[in-house]
């Protein structure tokens, strides 16, 4: 399924919760880019794990770097661990870059052989893998797989953003956040972009 963030999804979000009126118009539409690579998508979901963004960014191109084209499972797997140490990764980010390559090398799934499983079938599949939780699986939904209503529970951004859409002080709780996301059905990905939007931008509401 491709993710298309087109005016009949905006027109939902805003006929059902009238705050995106304001930051469709102050934010602008949100654009997002495909990603064809299922196991380069899980390596940098995990990389970016518990990391600001641009510490998170800077390991990610330096964990690049050690390789002279986009690395392959076997690649990885070849790279001694004091090498992806040494580019900023911890020993246990190491064991999982190490598990999501094993699993490719023995598994080599495709996005493709991904988008023909429903939710729980991938997630079934992704939490076996040592170094993948939910989080992973709802990131590698939202921005592989690009389903439209999927809401990262577990996500810090999303909750920063809920507590300044709905002016808390303090982070909503997981009943608040699924409460408030129920207007957003079945857009809830594209709600979670604008929620992300508004924490990165520092969004005055």
């Amino acid at each position: 399924m491709q993710f298309k963030i087109n005016k009949t999804i905006i027109e939902h979000l805003i006929n059902k919760d009238e705050r995106f009126n304001r930051l469709v118009n102050d934010l602008g539409a949100i654009e997002l880019s495909e990603s064809n690579d299922a196991f380069q998508s899980l390596l940098k979901s995990v990389i970016f794990q518990q990391l600001n963004g641009k510490a998170a960014r800077t390991i990610y191109h330096r964990f690049l770097g050690l390789y002279q084209t986009i690395p392959s499972p076997k690649d990885v797997l070849s790279t001694e661990s004091k090498i992806l140490r040494d580019v900023g990764l911890s020993n246990r980010k190491c064991e999982y870059v190490r598990g999501i390559s094993l699993f490719f090398y023995n598994n080599p799934l495709t996005t493709n052989d991904f988008r023909k499983l429903d939710e729980s079938e991938v997630a079934s599949i992704l939490l076996k893998i040592r170094g993948i939780g939910q989080w992973t699986v709802d990131m590698f939904l939202i921005f592989t797989l690009n389903h439209l209503d999927v809401l990262p529970m577990s996500d810090l951004g999303i909750k920063k953003g809920c507590a300044k859409l709905c002016k808390l002080n303090s982070l909503p709780s997981d009943g608040f956040l699924l409460e408030q996301a129920k207007k957003w059905i079945p857009y809830r990905s594209v709600a979670a972009l604008y929620l992300w939007k508004i924490v990165d931008e520092d969004f005055m509401w």
